[in-house]
Order: C-alpha cells, then sequence, then structure tokens
C-alpha cells in the first residue's frame, strides 16, 4: 500500500488554489433565503393611494404563516407591510428595518416568521394583481411616470436604487411631496 505524500501549498494572502472556489459560500446549514420582490414599487404606491385591499393580504397572512397566539399576532402587520416594500427581502435586510419595542433588533426566529410572512402575503398580491390586470396596469403608469423624473428634480429616490436596504428603506418615497 502506497503512503499518501502530503502537500503543502503555501498561497499568499488573496490568491486562489487551482481547486479552490473563488466565493466564500456556506458549505453546511440551510442556505441563505433572498427573496427577490419585484413589486416592491407597485406596493408603494398602493400604500401611498391608500388601497385598503393590500392590508386584507397582509392580515391574511399574518393569521396563516404567523398564526395567533392568545388572541394576538405572533408578527406585526406594520411589520411584515415594512418588509413587503423592499426590493429583497433575507435575513439581513429584514433585520436592518425592523426594532423591537426597545428599539432593539429583533431575534434571528422572529426575522425568519416577519421573512417568510412577507412572502407569502407578497403571493396573494400577486395573484390578486394577476386577476385583476386594470389596477396592475394603473400602479405600472405611476410607477413608470415617478421613475421618470430624475432624483435631481427635488423628488425623493425610490427604493432599490441605493447600496443597502437600510439606506432604500430610510429614503422612502413620500408621495406627498410628489404630488
Amino acid at each position: 500500500m502506497q503512503k499518501a505524500i502530503p502537500l503543502v501549498l503555501h498561497l499568499t494572502p488573496g490568491t486562489l488554489a487551482a481547486n479552490q472556489d473563488s466565493d466564500l459560500k456556506p458549505r453546511r446549514g440551510p442556505k441563505p433565503k433572498a427573496f427577490a420582490n419585484v413589486l416592491h414599487r407597485h406596493l408603494q404606491v398602493a400604500v401611498a393611494e391608500d388601497m385598503q385591499w393590500l392590508d386584507d393580504y397582509v392580515h391574511g397572512a399574518c393569521a396563516t404563516v404567523a398564526k395567533v397566539h392568545n388572541g394576538v399576532f405572533r408578527v406585526s402587520p406594520s411589520d411584515v407591510l415594512r418588509v413587503c416594500l423592499i426590493p429583497i427581502i433575507s435575513t439581513e435586510s429584514v433585520q436592518s428595518i425592523i426594532l423591537n419595542h426597545e428599539l432593539m433588533p429583533v431575534s434571528a426566529d422572529h426575522v425568519r416568521r416577519i421573512a417568510q410572512t412577507a412572502r407569502f402575503a407578497l403571493g396573494g398580491v400577486a395573484l390578486f394583481l394577476e386577476d385583476n390586470p386594470d389596477l396592475y396596469d394603473t400602479l405600472e403608469a405611476e410607477v413608470s411616470f415617478i421613475l421618470s423624473f430624475p432624483p435631481s428634480h427635488g423628488l425623493p429616490v425610490p427604493y432599490g436604487t441605493s447600496d443597502s436596504a437600510e439606506d432604500d428603506y430610510n429614503q422612502g418615497w413620500d408621495m406627498s411631496e410628489a404630488a
């Protein structure tokens, strides 16, 4: 039986071996879940226009996914709605914008619960907009109109145009300024 000769390879920092992956992906455990929210701008317009059907889907998702415990939703519908307005829903982006009543970050389990509820609510909203193409066309026209203005005209920067979800959420759209 042959003995294997150990190969020692000394690499300078920043160099890679031939069989080494260039990106550092987690190899164990659950894979990070990120959900691209293609309806985030449409929902921002729906919130600004005070369209009540959106609240119905958010409350339905809170009752269906997160359940009710002692007569109270386990997740806040307002938190779920805030998450529905960001372009990429992941645990990192949710944790950066959702704080508890003491203004501290919420637990990882609660963040996952909020993200899962928001994804479920977005599925219902997508089905609703498929069944109501006139409403979708109206929202699409308003989004196109808002995005047609360059940011230098004093309009707020829409979500999804900066590097981080937290910056996007903090900038937001204030539709009272746009009108």
